[in-house]
């Protein structure tokens, strides 16, 4: 199992935290910064170990490593209401089940998968707004959260992903400008590797193969082929 990276922008006195300026981490959410969750507050994250022993950034998440590889968070040929999506990559070498794992963001958007979701060693699984291939841009869904979870086009937005326990697995705050990708109407962001620090915006990159209607993107592939 390989182990996956969390920036962390520094430590509190009690227990593992993140402070949370322009960049955004899933050690801690104290629904000041990140936004209201309502009657259910995220806790502290749990499986973080200091890698360096020096209470510096190079934390480790220790859990199924589950990528989130791919985002079109601005479609250009449908609705984002209909054409959003986002793309994990399991890099593990377990066969790992999603149902009960949530998706998240900074903000009040929030979606428990309700079915078992299962995602072989190597797989591509897209999670989309819309399973209508006809009217969501022509990519396939492995499954569909609908409107509880949406994606920004506007900077400061993010992906966060958490495990049937709520242990954190892996985050994208990703930005619409340089250093990140541009935002580019009907054109994903993708990892350049999966392998590759995906909080790191230069590890991103713009699409440039098309799919279903002619947006730019590999939902269900590899990156870039």
């Amino acid at each position: 199992m390989r182990s996956q990276r969390v920036l962390m922008s520094g430590l509190v006195a009690v227990g593992l935290a993140c402070l949370v300026g322009l960049t955004a981490c899933g050690g801690y959410d104290d629904s000041g910064a990140h936004g209201d969750h309502g009657d259910d507050p995220l806790e502290p994250v749990e499986g973080i170990e200091d890698i360096h022993g020096d209470d510096e950034p190079g934390q480790r998440v220790v859990g199924p490593d589950i990528v989130i590889n791919e985002i079109m968070y601005n479609p250009a040929s449908v609705r984002d209401e209909d054409g959003e999506w986002l793309e994990l990559y399991n890099a593990s070498g377990e066969t790992v089940d999603l149902l009960g794992w949530s998706l998240r963001d900074y903000g009040s958007n929030r979606h428990v998968i309700d079915e078992s979701i299962v995602a072989e060693p190597g797989q591509y699984l897209v999670l989309g707004r819309s399973c209508d291939a006809g009217t969501n841009g022509g990519y396939v869904a492995d499954y569909c959260y609908g409107d509880e979870f949406k994606l920004a086009n506007d900077p400061g937005d993010g992906v966060e992903l958490r495990d049937q326990d709520n242990t954190y697995v892996d985050s994208v705050s990703y930005d619409t400008h340089t250093p990140w990708p541009s935002n580019t109407p009907g054109t994903s962001i993708e990892l350049s590797d999966p392998a590759a620090d995906n909080l790191e915006p230069a590890s991103w990159t713009l699409a440039a193969r098309t799919y279903g209607a002619g947006d730019y993107g590999t939902p269900g592939l590899p990156n870039g082929r």
